[in-house]
């Protein structure tokens, strides 16, 4: 009888700390690069996809930020270093545009990855690219916080979950190469 006793002031005592430790807000989890923060990237003219023979190697080409998208992602920018992001590992899809709200963001060098690029017109690669997203998030393990900026139909693939322009979610790993949404951003 006194054991259980024992074991339950013991578990009562410790509550609140594991409680603590599942609760932690998502933004400090991001500071101390224990989470990932996938985005898509700021508002754009109006429009969906790319007009007709994009390349997107050429800007001229996409569908752009709008002046409104780049105050965005500089809000955004401001927003994660108040919350204590000095510095971050930026990777971009290659278009202008998520390359462009990466810049903005203003917490590093940005580094282009194709693993990042949109799978508008080819949804076939939905499954295979999501994988690999996945993967990539749940290995990561750099001591900087990791910021990922890609398209809404990415994040759709990889989360079932939309996002608007200028937003994302803030994953971390879980196990076997699975990753959990703990928070949103904005």
């Amino acid at each position: 009888m006194k054991l259980k006793s024992l074991q339950l002031a013991l578990l009562l005592l410790f509550l609140p700390a594991i409680a603590w430790g599942q609760e932690r807000d998502p933004l400090v989890l991001l500071a101390e690069a224990k989470a990932v923060l996938i985005l898509r990237h700021a508002q754009t003219v109006p429009g969906t996809g790319d007009p007709a023979g994009f390349d997107p190697g050429d800007c001229s080409t996409q569908r752009n930020l709008s002046d409104a998208g780049r105050q965005e992602a500089q809000r955004l920018g401001a927003m994660l270093r108040d919350a204590g992001l000095g510095r971050a590992r930026l990777f971009s899809s290659p278009w202008c545009r998520a390359q462009e709200t990466a810049r903005l963001l203003a917490l590093g060098p940005v580094e282009i990855s194709p693993l990042l690029a949109s799978i508008w017109n080819d949804r076939l690669q939905y499954p295979d690219r999501s994988a690999e997203l996945r993967q990539a998030i749940a290995d990561w393990s750099e001591p900087e916080p990791l910021i990922l900026v890609t398209h809404g139909v990415n994040i759709s693939a990889l989360l079932g979950k939309s996002a608007a322009q200028g937003s994302g979610y803030i994953l971390v790993p879980e196990a076997k190469g699975t990753v959990a949404a703990v928070g949103r951003v904005p």
